[in-house]
């Protein structure tokens, strides 16, 4: 026990003590919501009074439900889905660890990743991509387990829980019917043949249920109207941009704003990027040098390429975000570590350009412009506030959500409802810059302010 615990749990701790740091470093100023993570603690506060209908409408319900059932225990709703991205956190470091045991630099190797600059700014973000790499490294563990029967359940189980992190987690069965054609030899002559099968149509049974119930509740399969989709034809355009996300994520820089994505020299470094990433995908997979090196490689490659062809059958969120290489991010991480072989010095120098990116990311901080600031609000609320009350916000105000045990939801002065009911309207000035300074609050909300608080409002 006491090997064990010197050998595996106390670096894996302080892995897990690294990332959380250095996210707890980058919002060090206080909490900011983008978004979607707006929607993510509203979620989780109304999973916390009743119970969800459908997989999702515009975002899967999975992990503010799993935030709902914290909060019922009695976590506040931000606190409740940071415990979630926390519990989430520790899996995907353990997973890393079990796909890297036999690399003696597993560790610092894994550190590395764990202090990516787009991991800390997910962990206190409440937003669904950490929860999702785990579940899709989950399932690349799971497929280097086959054919053992544990393994077949628990790649079933991974696919099934991707789906309800991100609706990006239907290609998950793809990836399992892939795996079942590669295999299909070795099952037959384990006797597990059969049991593979089933565990895949279980799977697509159980997501096509999943997605019928939200075009039975909603007319759509991803739960809302995605607007008009790009088309299959373009596709490469769509990699082009999926390659930008990796800079983004590693290093949080602004070379893409910069250089804008749309110039040539832009579409040659997304190009460029995506063809290294397939590059070392079809390394991993021609020459594997582990069992767990064509499973990485098929996660990583099928997710990203996945998330290309979804961007055209639908408006997702645009590719060149850091949040979409997220998932991505570990598998490669991976087997980049796998491919290095004994080449240390080389494994050395990118564990120290990640870990010094990420501590300079982490130092700088979260940006300002992300939202509004909030902070003058937050005590007389709280000091005013009853549990039926409800908060009305503009845009830039989304992160008084994450202060707040009580519903807010969002409000423009274009179409003020004269018959509200909430008892407060915060409203808060869009920043200018990454520094938090801001810009003047239009004149329709100064005139609406003026007007209310003339009503004694």
């Amino acid at each position: 026990m006491k090997v064990f615990i010197r050998s595996e749990f106390v670096p894996a701790a302080a892995t897990f003590a690294l990332g959380t740091g250095l996210a707890a470093l980058t919002y060090r100023r206080g909490r900011m919501l983008t978004f979607d993570g707006y929607y993510y603690c509203e979620l989780a506060k109304g999973f916390s009074r009743s119970w969800p209908d459908r997989l999702g409408n515009h975002w899967t319900f999975g992990y503010p439900f799993l935030g709902g059932l914290a909060v019922r225990a009695g976590l506040p709703a931000y606190a409740a889905l940071t415990a979630v991205s926390l519990i989430f956190f520790a899996i995907l470091i353990a997973l890393a660890g079990a796909a890297l045991k036999p690399n003696p630099w597993r560790w610092l190797i894994i550190s590395a990743l764990a202090a990516a600059p787009i991991v800390g700014v997910q962990l206190f973000g409440i937003l669904t991509e950490l929860p999702f790499a785990a579940a899709l490294l989950g399932l690349a563990v799971s497929l280097a387990g086959w054919p053992r029967r544990a393994a077949l359940g628990n790649a079933a189980g991974c696919a099934v829980l991707a789906l309800t992190l991100r609706y990006a987690g239907i290609v998950t069965v793809a990836m399992l019917a892939c795996w079942l054609m590669v295999q299909w030899q070795e099952l037959r002559r384990a006797r597990r043949l059969s049991e593979a099968i089933a565990a895949c149509l279980i799977t697509a049974a159980l997501m096509t249920t999943l997605i019928g119930i939200n075009v039975y509740q909603s007319g759509h399969a991803s739960g809302a109207d995605r607007g008009s989709a790009p088309g299959l034809h373009t596709l490469p355009c769509q990699l082009l941009n999926l390659g930008w996300s990796a800079p983004s994520a590693l290093f949080a820089g602004g070379l893409r704003d910069r250089l804008g994505i749309e110039t040539l020299a832009g579409k040659l470094i997304g190009l460029a990027i995506f063809a290294l990433i397939t590059a070392v995908s079809a390394c991993a997979w021609l020459r594997p040098r582990t069992s767990f090196s064509r499973p990485l490689a098929l996660a990583a490659f099928g997710y990203l390429a996945g998330m290309g062809v979804l961007h055209c059958v639908g408006d997702f969120d645009a590719l060149y975000n850091a949040r979409t290489f997220l998932p991505a991010l570990f598998p490669l991480g991976l087997l980049l570590a796998e491919q290095a072989g004994t080449r240390r010095s080389a494994l050395l120098a990118g564990c120290v350009i990640l870990l010094a990116g990420g501590t300079v990311a982490a130092f700088r901080g979260i940006s300002r412009q992300v939202g509004g600031d909030v902070q003058a609000a937050i005590m007389p609320l709280r000091s005013k506030l009853t549990p039926t009350d409800t908060v009305a916000i503009n845009d830039d105000a989304f992160s008084l959500s994450a202060y707040l045990s009580q519903p807010t939801h969002r409000a423009w002065f274009e179409n003020w409802n004269e018959n509200s009911t909430d008892r407060f309207l915060v409203v808060a000035a869009e920043p200018r810059d990454r520094y938090g300074d801001s810009k003047p609050l239009p004149k329709g909300w100064l005139d609406l302010c003026g007007h209310l608080v003339a009503r004694h409002r």
